[in-house]
């Protein structure tokens, strides 16, 4: 009998602890285009702040970039040849010296084209 409440026991913590790791592991991704913007800026001010700071505050943040459309991808854009904007879907409607308001997940800078990079953008403007 004690072997048997103790193998329950045993059977109860295993799934305890699986039931965590599995949340922890699958939780839910952040939804960047309902939440609020951490920063809002031009494109040039937030280059700056990567250049002059060696882990500036809106890494990983929701940031809100404005700026003059320089080049047109599938699936991305870049402002005013600093901040590289991609997106989940296709890019429509958009030509080169557009000027436009983008909200994107920062994630960081690309020292040899030296551009911000943000993913999962929404073009707001």
């Amino acid at each position: 009998m004690n072997k048997r409440r103790l193998l329950l026991l045993l059977v109860i913590i295993i799934a305890i602890a699986g039931y965590f790791g599995y949340k922890y592991m699958y939780h839910d991704h952040r939804d960047i285009s309902s939440e609020a913007a951490q920063i809002e800026l031009p494109s040039a001010d937030l280059l700056q702040l990567f250049k002059e700071s060696e882990t500036p505050s809106v890494l990983d943040g929701t940031v809100q970039v404005s700026g003059s459309v320089t080049e047109v991808d599938a699936n991305s854009i870049t402002l005013d040849n600093n901040v590289h904007c991609s997106f989940e879907g296709e890019v429509s409607d958009v030509q080169i010296n557009d000027q436009l308001v983008i909200k994107g997940r920062c994630i960081g800078y690309d020292d040899l084209f030296e551009l911000v990079k943000l993913d999962q953008s929404t073009i707001i403007k």
